[in-house]
């Protein structure tokens, strides 16, 4: 998992939102990888994803740190901070549709409590995006759709700690059933002593 940059009250660089998809996908990667050892009982899968944790201790801190921060609701002066500069992007809305827009937009964004990160890298996605004046219905889905992938980051960092207690306890539960299979395959010393001899 690659480090991520120092986190700060509000999340606009670019560069956060890329660092905090590669953790992300990193995190799915090793947990989808984690749970598929347990079906196979695949105990070296196991034992590499949990040293994988280990080493990633750092990153994963920061990870949930990031995710905290991105979930803050968003204030009221942020919101319209967002929204003017997205109407200023698009030349084609009037002045008075645009009052109007921004009156509405940020009445709903701030009723269903947007997350700070959400509402930032919703907007830049519409902004990058859309080649006309979005509608209040396009700009709440980018939001709605960041706010949902970093929800599923914050349950898969919850889901962490039992994540490991679950691997510990099969990996121990699998070292010692083929510690148990080794024991019977050996064969003892006093067997071959006392092997008949044969003319």
């Amino acid at each position: 998992m690659t480090a991520l940059t120092e986190t700060r009250t509000v999340l606009p660089s670019k560069s956060t939102q890329q660092e905090f998809a590669t953790d992300a996908e990193a995190l799915f990667t090793l947990s989808r990888t984690v749970t598929a050892s347990w079906k196979m009982d695949n105990l070296p899968v196991m034992q590499a994803c949990l040293r994988e944790l280990d080493a990633s201790a750092a990153e994963i801190t920061r990870l949930n740190q990031v995710v905290r921060q991105a979930q803050r609701p968003a204030a009221k002066h942020e919101i319209s901070n967002e929204i003017a500069g997205l109407v200023g992007c698009f030349l084609n809305a009037s002045n008075k549709d645009a009052s109007v827009f921004s009156l509405a937009l940020a009445q709903d964004l701030h009723d269903r409590r947007a997350p700070i990160a959400a509402l930032i890298w919703g907007f830049r996605k519409v902004r990058q995006t859309s080649r006309f004046f979005p509608t209040i219905a396009e700009i709440l889905e980018a939001v709605d759709a960041e706010a949902q992938r970093i929800r599923a980051v914050a349950y898969r960092l919850e889901q962490l700690p039992r994540l490991i207690d679950e691997t510990q306890i099969r990996i121990a539960r699998q070292e010692s059933i083929e510690r148990e299979r080794a024991s019977k395959c050996a064969l003892p010393l006093g067997d071959v002593t006392r092997a008949p001899r044969h003319a």
